[in-house]
């Protein structure tokens, strides 16, 4: 049988999964060690060709299929964070915060932000979206939530809630940044996430907690996952507790 596996590998199989409380997803099932592109790109719809490898499988550069790298899940979160200390702050209208979020991945979070934060600045490229939106806060609050381009970074406020790290951002006191491959001074980033272990069976043993819940958030419509917290936060890249970063929140909005 492994003369003949090596000979002629056995076909990738294609295996839709049922998650309860999200859309079916799919997981492609290969023999170990052996990636046949070839036959995989065959088999694969063009709404498929995103697909969530292990940090070590390589994709060829003339393979149409890309690797899937959710984020909206992790800027959810951080805004949790956020949220989680700014009541705990007990100074409402003392903060003001800026949110970087070029595809939208928390437009319907923002309204969630106003009873805790003074001023709301958007940075964006979903404007539509979030004019709507604010439209919507300014009739039911009062607040004025300045929209802007997302290119445009010139007058961040001092807390920033982010998908992405830019330069421009030295300046800030705290940033709740959902990318935690960057690491400043200012950074607050997370690491894991809670899973049921009903969830946990249905992935790979070398896939990322974090990373399959964020591929199921996104893709497969897991909303539930939305409102959980990281089970760990670093700040200045070195794990701390809540209590630092809101000792640390609670003085800039004072300032």
């Amino acid at each position: 049988m492994r003369l003949q596996e090596k000979i002629k590998p056995p076909e990738p199989v294609k295996e839709y999964v049922q998650v309860r409380g999200a859309t079916t997803f799919l997981r492609l099932k290969v023999k170990e060690n052996h990636i046949d592109w070839r036959k995989i790109s065959m088999i694969l719809t063009t709404d498929e060709r995103k697909i969530l490898f292990s940090s070590d499988v390589k994709i060829p550069d003339n393979i149409d299929i890309s690797p899937c790298e959710p984020q909206s899940l992790a800027l959810n979160m951080m805004v949790n964070t956020f949220l989680n200390l700014a009541e705990k702050a007990g100074k409402p209208r003392e903060i003001s915060v800026s949110v970087y979020d070029k595809d939208g991945a928390v437009t319907s979070r923002i309204s969630e932000l106003v009873p805790f934060v003074r001023n709301i600045s958007v940075y964006t490229e979903k404007i539509r979206e979030y004019f709507y939106l604010s439209s919507k806060i300014m009739k039911d609050s009062g607040m004025s939530i300045k929209i802007n381009e997302y290119s445009s970074h010139a007058f961040s406020e001092k807390i920033i809630i982010a998908d992405k790290y830019s330069k421009d951002m030295k300046n800030a006191d705290l940033i709740f940044l959902s990318d935690s491959s960057v690491i400043s001074y200012n950074t607050v980033t997370g690491e894991g996430i809670h899973l049921e272990d009903e969830l946990k069976n249905l992935k790979s043993d070398d896939t990322d907690e974090l990373i399959f819940a964020s591929a199921l958030y996104e893709y497969n419509n897991a909303r539930f996952l939305g409102d959980r917290e990281f089970l760990k936060l670093n700040l200045s890249g070195r794990e701390t507790d809540k209590e630092s970063i809101l000792e640390r929140l609670v003085k800039t909005g004072n300032t």
